[in-house]
């Protein structure tokens, strides 16, 4: 008996993300966090929150006014600058960008499950239009993917760090979120081109 060869698996992408890019936002949200070992403290609350619409280049960028003193760390985790949180937008008027930002169909891509339970916690519901860009990325490497930038590097070893496309740290991983959103989404997309046009197999 000859062995047959095997035949390779196509990526695992999710069917959502086999879309039109302008229907892809990538979102980031920051939190003025606590230590979760002090007792009697604040929950985490969104203090920036940063979305880029994948096919399009669109971008809203907002600093959020905290409703709690800042956590001593915040700004160096965050890396934004005091002043521009503390004179940041209210929670309304983010209300008022996202729903003039985001459109009916769009298709919500994330990095974990942080940044949309932080949105979730002040009200907003971004099911069930959510990918998960981090599982997908486990799901496709088959492997721990670490940190996104981390991550990134593996899967383009020679291409530069691209240029971060908002403030701080969000603005950082927004940019390697959607590159790597953009990447996954065009693999969906050819391989279900494949697969509709593909013969039947023996």
């Amino acid at each position: 008996h000859k062995a047959k060869p095997r035949r390779e698996r196509p990526p695992n992408i999710p069917h959502a993300l086999a879309v039109d890019p302008s229907r892809l936002v990538c979102v980031v949200g920051e939190a003025n966090a606590y230590p979760r070992r002090g007792k009697d403290l604040p929950p985490d609350e969104l203090v920036q929150w940063v979305a880029r619409r994948v096919g399009t280049g669109e971008t809203l960028d907002i600093a959020l006014r905290p409703r709690n003193p800042l956590a001593s760390w915040t700004t160096t985790q965050i890396g934004l600058p005091e002043k521009e949180i503390l004179e940041g937008k209210t929670m309304d008027e983010l209300r008022a960008a996202w729903r003039s930002f985001s459109r009916e169909g769009d298709v919500i891509c994330a990095w974990g499950h942080y940044s949309p339970w932080l949105f979730g916690r002040e009200g907003f519901d971004l099911s069930p239009d959510l990918v998960d860009i981090r599982d997908t990325a486990k799901r496709v490497s088959r492997e721990k993917v670490g940190a996104i930038d981390e991550f990134f590097a593996r899967l383009f070893p020679t291409r530069e760090a691209p240029h971060p496309i908002a403030r701080g740290r969000a603005g950082r991983r927004l940019t390697f979120l959607s590159s790597l959103a953009a990447h996954f989404a065009e693999l969906g997309r050819s391989t279900k081109g494949r697969s509709a046009t593909a013969p039947p197999g023996p």
